[in-house]
């Protein structure tokens, strides 16, 4: 898996997780006017029905 997690310009590869895990979790860097969070996530998993965002403002997952 791949992520802009350390430059909103650039994916970083993530360290490896389970692929039985129900919830796999990575930080992403702030966006930054025209560039967008990016998560690159491999095609292996199929499975995932949804995608979540923590809002730091409501301090709920959306």
């Amino acid at each position: 898996m791949y992520a802009t997690s350390s430059n909103i310009t650039t994916l970083t590869k993530q360290t490896l997780m389970s692929m039985t895990s129900t919830y796999i979790q990575t930080t992403v860097a702030i966006e930054q006017n025209p560039h967008k969070q990016t998560v690159d996530i491999p095609e292996v998993w199929k499975t995932i029905t949804g995608i979540q965002s923590y809002n730091t403002v409501s301090g709920k997952w959306e």
